[in-house]
């Protein structure tokens, strides 16, 4: 069933639960009380673990598990689009192209700009992003695991240029060779210091 972890990803996991960079999720530190914005990988072999975390760590925070999904294959590594000082130029031609393409039956979506939508629909400023291992879109681009988790906060940086003021917290979701699945918190700051130390 699914993809398993390779040994370089395995590896390179070890080593940052070893630094005590994969930290357990401690949900009562995130400002989670009007529920949470999920970006993730739609991965239908991880998907369902993934969410049923996330609506845990919500629902122990706000009055129900509030979590306002946006999955796409790949899900927050897709947000790791360079140029964000251009995006209003983007947003300008996206228009554009949206209003042309659209007639022509293809569907255009701006992910920061429904992120945004949805924090303004439903008063949500924390969004969750989420990456997960194995992951067949990251081993499709040639990613392992620690450049699967540089590019989570690439994600993290666009998603507060594009959104000022939300809270972006990032998480990488692990199912372990064992069969065990886990989810953990993952410091900016301490990731970077791992990755300059290694």
């Amino acid at each position: 069933m699914g993809l398993h972890l390779t040994v370089r990803d395995s590896d390179q996991i070890g080593r940052a639960q070893q630094a005590h960079v994969l930290r357990e999720v401690d949900g009562h530190r995130l400002d989670r009380q009007n529920g949470g914005i999920l970006k993730t990988c739609s991965d239908g072999d991880q998907f369902f673990d993934l969410f049923t975390k996330e609506a845990e760590f919500v629902k122990a925070k706000c009055n129900g598990a509030r979590v306002h999904t946006f999955g796409w294959n790949g899900g927050a590594l897709r947000l790791t689009v360079r140029g964000m000082r251009w995006r209003w130029l983007g947003l300008i031609l996206l228009a554009l192209f949206r209003f042309i393409l659209e007639r022509l039956g293809v569907a255009v979506i701006d992910p920061f700009g429904e992120a945004a939508a949805a924090r303004a629909m439903k008063g949500i400023d924390t969004v969750a992003l989420y990456a997960h291992a194995p992951c067949g879109y990251a081993y499709a681009q040639d990613m392992d695991f620690n450049t699967v988790v540089d590019r989570l906060f690439v994600a993290k940086e666009n998603v507060k240029r594009a959104i000022p003021g939300i809270k972006v917290a990032c998480f990488v979701h692990i199912r372990h060779e064992d069969g065990r699945p886990r989810t953990y918190f993952v410091s900016r700051d301490s990731w970077m210091r791992y990755r300059a130390a290694a």
